[in-house]
This record gives C-alpha cells, sequence and structure tokens, in this order.
C-alpha cells in the first residue's frame, strides 16, 4: 500500500532546482569570515565564482538527523523495527546546474542533476501513521544507501515559455516555495508538507513539464510516466501502461499589498488501477471493467501576513492545499494541508526560520471498507512544528515536533520529536 499512497504532489513547474537557502543572498553582499559567509567551504579560492560566470552552479548538502518516538503505540510500518526508541540518520544531497547560456552555447538552455544518497537506520514511518514522519528516510525510493539521480533533465526558456524533459525528482520544483518542498532537509520533514500525496504524482517522474507566464499567470502542463521512475535513467517502456496528465493555473500578484498566489491544479490518468474493492483479491480474480480512471483536483494558496525587514522576498506568510478526487481507485478521498511559515524575521537572527502545520486526510470509502476486517483505518491528522536556528549562514540547526492522530484505527496519539542538523558546503 505504500507505494500507492507515498506519491508527490503536483509542482508548481520551475526550470531551475535553487534550494531556500542563504546563499542566494550572497551575490549582494560577499560574506567576508568564515562565520557569516553561505557555505563551509566558501568560494574555493575564487574557483566558485568563477564556475558559476562559466556557467556552472554546484550545491552540495549533508543533513544529520535524530529522531524518536515520546508517545503512542508502537507501528508496524518501520523498517527498523520497533519501540520508541531514537534513531540517527542522514543524508548527503548534490546539486549541479548547468546554463548553456554562459557556457557560450545557446540562450536559455540548462542541464540539471540531483544526487542523492540517505543511509543510516532512521524510520521513515511511526506509530501507525501512514505518512512518514521523515520524508528523508523514505526518499529516494527504494534506495537506501545507495547513490541515485532523482533529477537528470534538460530545461529551454524561450521569454515567457519553459520546458522541461526528462527525469525529475518533483519535490526540486518547490525549491522556492516558502511552506512546502524542501526535501525534509529544509522547512517541514514529514512527507505531508513536504510533498502533499495526491496518489497520482510519484516523487520521481519521467515525462516532461511545458509552461507559460501571461502577465501574473503561469499555466502549465505536465505529461508523465505513471509508476515512480527513481532508479529508471531510460526512457524505454515509458507509457507502456498510459499516461498521467496535470493541467494548471497558478496567479502570482499581490492582495492587500502583500505578495500573494493562487492556483488550481487538475491531475488525471489513463492508467487503468486496480479496483480497491478488489485489491485483496488475486489477480487472476479481479474484475476492473467497470472501474474509471483516477484524478485529483487541488486548491493552493499563499499570502505573505508580516513581510521581512531585513531580506526581501521574505516574511511570515501563510499556506494551504485543499484537494479531492473522485474517490476509487484513488485510495484519498479529500486532504487539506497548511499552516504558517516564516524566515528572516529577527534583524540578529536573520537566517532563522519557522512553521507551523496542520494536515488532514480522509481516505477513499471503498478503501476503508475493503481492508476494514484487517487495517481498519481512520482519518490521518496531524500537527507539525519546527524551528531552525542558524548557528552560521552554513549551518542550521533545526528542533522538530508532530503530533499525530495515526491512520490506522485504535492506535494512540504519537508525539514524535526530532533534530536535524544541515550543512551546506
Amino acid at each position: 500500500m505504500s507505494s500507492t499512497l507515498s506519491q508527490a504532489s503536483t509542482p508548481t513547474p520551475s526550470p531551475e532546482s535553487v534550494p531556500s537557502t542563504a546563499e542566494k543572498e550572497s551575490a549582494d553582499k560577499p560574506p567576508s569570515t568564515f562565520w557569516n559567509r553561505p557555505t563551509l567551504t566558501g568560494d574555493w579560492g575564487g574557483d566558485r565564482s568563477q564556475l558559476a560566470e562559466n556557467g556552472g552552479t554546484l550545491r552540495l548538502y549533508a543533513t544529520g538527523f535524530y529522531q524518536g518516538q515520546w508517545s503512542g503505540d508502537q507501528g508496524s510500518l518501520s523498517k527498523h523495527g520497533q519501540g520508541k526508541d531514537f534513531f540517527t540518520g542522514g543524508r548527503i544531497d548534490a546539486l549541479l546546474d548547468l546554463d548553456t547560456s554562459r557556457m557560450g552555447l545557446w540562450r536559455g538552455g540548462g542541464f540539471h542533476l540531483h544526487l542523492e544518497l540517505e543511509g543510516g537506520r532512521l524510520p521513515g514511518f511511526r506509530g501507525g501513521a501512514l505518512w512518514p514522519v521523515t520524508t528523508s528516510a523514505v526518499l529516494p525510493l527504494g534506495s537506501e544507501e545507495e547513490l541515485v539521480a532523482s533529477s537528470l533533465y534538460y530545461s529551454q526558456r524561450w521569454g515567457g515559455t519553459s520546458l522541461l524533459l526528462g527525469k525529475i525528482n518533483v519535490i526540486d520544483l518547490l525549491a522556492n516555495d516558502p511552506f512546502f518542498g524542501g526535501w525534509g532537509i529544509d522547512r517541514f520533514m514529514n512527507l505531508a508538507f513536504v510533498a502533499p500525496p495526491d496518489g497520482l504524482v510519484p516523487p520521481v517522474i519521467m515525462g516532461g513539464i511545458l509552461s507559460q507566464q501571461i502577465g501574473e499567470v503561469s499555466l502549465s502542463a505536465m505529461v508523465f510516466d505513471p509508476a515512480d521512475q527513481t532508479n529508471n535513467y531510460w526512457v524505454e517502456d515509458l507509457f507502456e501502461t498510459g499516461a498521467n496528465v496535470s493541467l494548471s493555473a497558478q496567479w502570482n500578484g499581490k492582495a492587500w499589498n502583500r505578495p500573494s498566489n493562487l492556483g488550481l491544479t487538475y491531475t488525471f490518468s489513463t492508467e487503468k488501477k486496480v479496483d480497491l474493492e478488489q485489491i485483496l483479491l488475486p489477480p487472476g480474480l479481479q474484475d476492473n471493467s467497470g472501474v474509471s480512471y483516477p484524478n485529483n483536483l487541488s486548491l493552493q494558496f499563499g499570502h505573505t501576513l508580516f513581510p521581512s525587514k531585513v531580506r526581501p522576498g521574505k516574511g511570515i506568510g501563510l499556506y494551504g492545499k485543499l484537494a479531492g478526487t473522485s474517490g476509487n481507485p484513488n485510495p484519498i478521498g479529500w486532504s487539506f494541508v497548511g499552516g504558517i511559515s516564516g524566515e528572516g524575521m529577527f534583524a540578529n537572527r536573520p537566517y532563522d526560520s519557522f512553521g507551523i502545520g496542520v494536515y488532514y486526510y480522509n481516505w477513499s470509502k471503498a478503501l476503508e471498507d475493503t481492508i476494514d476486517p484487517f487495517l481498519p483505518l481512520d482519518n490521518e491528522k496531524g500537527l507539525e512544528i519546527y524551528y531552525s536556528f542558524a548557528i552560521t549562514p552554513w549551518f542550521i540547526l533545526t528542533a522538530d515536533l508532530q503530533l499525530i492522530d495515526p491512520a490506522r484505527a485504535n492506535f494512540a496519539t504519537e508525539t514524535v520529536a526530532g533534530l536535524r542538523g544541515k550543512i551546506t558546503f
């Protein structure tokens, strides 16, 4: 079931996977000391700046985790056994972007690579919850302690038009979002906030994204293979079972003189899914002739409440996403994810950030009725709070607390606490 449910939400297309980190401010005010520069390794004696001038940008992150379950029942979904113990884990992320314009080739082009290496004993699932409490412990899918290229794609811009083609980690496309995204190494840790599952979009897709900017409105279309492509590096066998299509329109402008956005996305699949009322039957006995194809309709919004006075473009904002489906064969009925996040709140701590988020997932009635005798389900509800302390701009220490009413019925409310340390090299 986890491979069906643990899927990422439709992103807002962007040709660049630029992280939400302190180095984005370095162009205007280059740091001059070890303690206030945006990266641990600095400018490499000028080589990093020279690389950027010639079209290359390399970002390297190492993140460590310490997390445990304070209260609640012992779950059966943890890949590391039972109990409420605290575990440690870690991961390395490397992102390389090549700009063909600066490389002296052709205008508007770009090549993008994201390498991920996840390791350690950090459990992703806790206490009967169906959504992983630690995204970085379950992604990339099925590739623990293996180096994976989760993004390997080409981008092209023509004025207000952009095209992405290849293998794309959809969480990369949420890198600039102030609330969602972050890979679990920035902002929230629970998958419900990092990439709100919708039952249709896998963590890594193979396909294309075309977007058009018209004033303050961005229109986009995604076409991709329905299956997760984490461990696939070639186009063979793509679209054999069908195709997923996502159409979206997003407005980015100002409301009440504050930066705001509002987006509507509809995603559907031509892949025939197993009827949820028959998922427990052997494949030879399943009759799916009357099953409709899965879909998802979502409304996403964001509004800046208090702009930052020390970091332009930052501040405290209100964000949310409301989504619904037609049910069977989508395991999700409807959901809401939202909350408040902020960055650049204090003049003496400009790189600190915080977030308070809640989520609610209502499962498809067909799924609940089918598995109820074996695995009774309730709606899953959760709260996550984090505060990120910038020890230096390149070393961020985050305290995280989650309170979850798990999907598995008769499981007690669980409390999960953790620490996360991220170094930008």
